[in-house]
């Protein structure tokens, strides 16, 4: 995978913010700080909506702008152009993954020299245990569907059934 070259903020950043989905309440964030800051030189994070402060991601980025920022345009938009160009490493998978279980996954990519990119994770219940990933233009099925198709035709388990 092409990865760009982020500071560990911006590898933290993204790694808090985990997934493409969860990445939507952080790009809101981002749009409401960058229009306040047209109406004022000193936003108070903290004032903000309660919604993003359940969010992994509010206190990282409550801490890189301080309490009152003065210039946070330059910030809002780099921020948003890492969330926005991160490469995206895509599952299906059968089922609706848990919060637990999305982190999970993003560690073990992380674990395998992955760095910098949001999951985007998608459920297709056509998928047999397992599931099918794209990773920079490349499929990999790792379903056990194939296997199981091979062991049929191998055995010739269903002639004459289908």
């Amino acid at each position: 995978m092409t990865e760009p070259v982020y500071d560990e903020f911006k590898y933290e950043l993204l790694r808090q913010t985990c997934t493409v989905s969860q990445s939507f309440g952080l790009l809101s964030l981002l749009d409401k700080l960058n229009a306040a800051s047209f109406k004022t030189t000193a936003i108070d994070i903290n004032a903000l909506e309660e919604d993003f402060k359940t969010c992994t991601w509010f206190s990282l980025v409550a801490a890189r702008l301080g309490t009152h920022v003065s210039n946070i345009s330059q910030e809002v938009a780099s921020m948003s152009e890492v969330i926005l160009k991160a490469p995206k490493i895509t599952l299906e998978i059968p089922f609706e993954p848990t919060d637990s279980f999305k982190k999970n996954i993003y560690s073990l990519l992380l674990a395998n020299s992955y760095k910098g990119f949001l999951l985007d994770i998608k459920v297709d219940e056509s998928v047999v245990c397992g599931a099918k990933v794209f990773v920079n233009g490349h499929y990999i099925d790792a379903t056990l569907a194939p296997r199981v198709r091979k062991f049929l035709e191998e055995t010739n388990a269903l002639n004459g059934l289908i």
